[in-house]
């Protein structure tokens, strides 16, 4: 069957959601008012662990997809996998360097020494700071269209069942 990154996020999506949705209902099952009948815990049990399987399922195939599918990303070849592991690092960058461009306007324990009052001066300057949070924004947009691009793309799946994807 083929297949496209999209395809599977929107499945593994759909399942989490169905599951969230029998969740609440497995604990409310465990009590019930006379004569009321309400669905017993152990189908509600099975529907959970069903849609658990099926969310592991798809979530290994998504993994083939990621580990399968390759982009260019400035040059370099690499899989999903790698572009979805380093937008997290060029985030984290970028909003490091956002942070440090922030001023705590009521602590300054951190730039100050006690004694005669001596503050600590900036090792680098805002242009700097925001010419680094900028660098490191068009390094995670560009991950993320190359993402888009790969997720875009058709693989040809064997023995994936077309129920799975429902």
């Amino acid at each position: 069957m083929r297949v496209t990154g999209f395809k599977l996020r929107e499945a593994i999506q759909l399942a989490k959601m169905k599951l969230d949705a029998f969740r609440p209902k497995f604990k409310k099952s465990l009590v019930s008012f006379f004569p009321e009948t309400a669905e017993k815990p152990f189908s509600i049990a099975v529907k959970i662990k069903d849609m658990e399987n099926k969310i592991l399922r798809l979530s290994v195939v998504q993994e083939m997809f990621n580990t399968s599918v390759y982009v260019d990303v400035n040059g370099e070849p690499m899989t999903l996998l790698e572009v979805l592991k380093r937008i997290g690092f060029s985030d984290r960058m970028r909003k490091m360097w956002l942070e440090a461009n922030k001023e705590d306007r009521y602590s300054r324990s951190d730039v100050c020494r006690e004694k005669g009052v001596e503050y600590a001066t900036s090792m680098i300057g805002e242009d700097d700071v925001l010419e680094q949070v900028e660098a490191w924004a068009k390094e995670t947009s560009k991950m993320r269209a190359a993402l888009a691009e790969g997720n875009s793309k058709e693989m040809d799946i064997e023995g994936l069942d077309e129920g799975l994807l429902s």
